[in-house]
C-alpha cells in the first residue's frame, strides 16, 4: 500500500509546478516551400536552413537601416503558456535597434498595429540596452515607457514571455540562467491571444538570427516566482526520497524479522 501511495503523492505534489514537454514551434523555421504551418513571416525575413550542417535560422530585418521583419503566430494561444524566443545577435552598429515581443487580442504583423494587448520592447543603444513596456487598450507605439536598463549578452540569448492568467512575465538570459526583468498584471491579458516578435533596425546595423521559438503549456496554474517553483521542486524530491527511504527500511525490518 505504501509503495502504491508514494508515486501518487509525489505526482500530486509536483504537478502544479511542472511544464509539459516543450513543442518546437519554429526550428527548422519553415518547410521546403519556404512556408510555416504555425507562423506568418512579414517584412524583411531571410530564412536559412542547412539540414546537413545541423542549423537553421530566420534573420529578422536586414543589415540595411530602417529594415524590419516579424514572425507572428497563426493561431491563438489557448492556455497559460511560456514562450522562449531564441536568438543569435551579432552587432555591427548599435543605434536604436528594437526587438518587440507582444501578446495581442487581434492578429497583427507589426507593433504599430497593436491596439489591445501587451508589448515588451528591448532597445539597443550605443551605451547599452533597456526595456520599454506598454499594455492595455487603445495602444500606440509612442506609449512605450522606458522601464529599466538591462544587461544583455551578445550572440546566444533567450527572451521569454510567460503568461499566467492575467499576469505576464518577461525574462532574459541563457537557457540555464534566466533573469526575471519585468512583470505586469492587467485584465486585458487573457487566453486566446496571438503572439509575435518583430525586429526593427532603425538607425543601426545588426544581425538578429531567430533560431527557434519554443512553447510550453503550463499544466496547472503556477503560484510564486520561478525561483520559488525550483525550491518547491527541490523539497518535493527530498520528501520523495524520505518516503522511499522509509519504505526501504520498513521492508528491510520485516525481511529481517521473518528471515
Amino acid at each position: 500500500m505504501i509503495l502504491f501511495l508514494i508515486p501518487v503523492i509525489f505526482c500530486n505534489v509536483m504537478k502544479k509546478y511542472m511544464f509539459n514537454v516543450g513543442q518546437s514551434l519554429l526550428g527548422p523555421p519553415v518547410k521546403p516551400n519556404g512556408l510555416s504551418d504555425n507562423y506568418i513571416m512579414n517584412g524583411n525575413v531571410l530564412v536559412i536552413s542547412h539540414s546537413s550542417l545541423g542549423y537553421s535560422y530566420s534573420q529578422l530585418g536586414s543589415l540595411f537601416k530602417k529594415s524590419k521583419g516579424s514572425v507572428i503566430s497563426k493561431k491563438r494561444s489557448k492556455d497559460d503558456m511560456r514562450i522562449d524566443f531564441k536568438f543569435k545577435v551579432f552587432h555591427q552598429e548599435r543605434n536604436n535597434q528594437q526587438v518587440h515581443f507582444w501578446f495581442s487580442d487581434e492578429q497583427i504583423t507589426s507593433v504599430e498595429q497593436l491596439k489591445k494587448g501587451a508589448c515588451f520592447t528591448v532597445n539597443y543603444t550605443q551605451s547599452g540596452a533597456y526595456l520599454s513596456v506598454m499594455y492595455g487598450e487603445n495602444l500606440q507605439e509612442s506609449q512605450l515607457q522606458r522601464e529599466k536598463v538591462i544587461n544583455l549578452i551578445d550572440k546566444d540569448i533567450v527572451f521569454r514571455m510567460e503568461k499566467l492568467k492575467n499576469k505576464l512575465k518577461f525574462s532574459v538570459g541563457s537557457t540555464n540562467n534566466m533573469a526575471l526583468i519585468h512583470e505586469i498584471s492587467h485584465e486585458i491579458i487573457k487566453n486566446n491571444m496571438f503572439f509575435g516578435v518583430q525586429v526593427k533596425q532603425n538607425d543601426g546595423a545588426s544581425k538578429f538570427l531567430l533560431t527557434g521559438i519554443r512553447g510550453y503549456d503550463i499544466l496547472d496554474n503556477v503560484k510564486g516566482t520561478p525561483e520559488g517553483e525550483s525550491r518547491f521542486g527541490f523539497f518535493s524530491w527530498i520528501i520523495f526520497l524520505a518516503l522511499a527511504g522509509g519504505l526501504g527500511y520498513y521492508l528491510y525490518q520485516n525481511y529481517a524479522k521473518y528471515k
